[in-house]
């Protein structure tokens, strides 16, 4: 099949649409200097909450491009503010499997007393893919029975891996 699409004028070059104009001015929302990350990284330390959260929200939008600052995000985890808390695992997450050398950072927040906490960082560690799974191995074998819990969840969301995962849960 094939699609025609007759332009009829070329008045959108004249007047372009909104999104096209956003999408040049915000440069696709995909680009960041390591400068800017390297300064979203030191803000992450500020004493300043609204700094904090600010900073862990920019990373958390960034996705990978978040990567030279996975130090200060893991460091954001010992953070008493959940909303700096959440920005900074959801960023840790995004960044995914490059992320994986933070894995045991973030299974530490598996047996957290908060329900939220543990289900955001067994998410967390599902976006390492097969990185995540020795140490989810490990946290199989935790005293406590919620830190257990929280692994399994995680566990559950590797469909790629179910070999590997039916090993550990047998």
């Amino acid at each position: 099949m094939v699609l025609k699409i007759k332009i009829s004028s070329a008045s959108w070059m004249k007047r372009p649409p909104i999104w096209m104009v956003a999408l040049l001015v915000l440069g696709f929302g995909l680009n960041l200097s390591a400068g800017e990350v390297e300064e979203l990284a030191r803000q992450l330390g500020s004493v300043d909450l609204t700094e904090r959260r600010e900073a862990a929200y920019e990373l958390a939008e960034k996705g990978s491009a978040a990567l030279p600052a996975l130090d200060a995000l893991v460091d954001a985890l010992d953070d008493k503010d959940a909303q700096v808390w959440f920005e900074a695992i959801t960023a840790i997450g995004k960044i995914g499997p490059p992320a994986a050398s933070s894995a045991n950072e973030v299974a530490k927040h598996l047996g957290s007393p908060s329900q939220q906490r543990s289900y955001r960082a067994a998410w967390c560690l599902s976006c390492f893919g097969g990185e995540a799974i020795p140490v989810l191995a490990q946290a199989m074998k935790h005293a406590s029975p919620q830190h257990r819990a929280g692994a399994v969840l995680a566990l559950s969301r590797f469909q790629d891996f179910r070999e590997e995962v039916g090993k550990l849960l047998n």
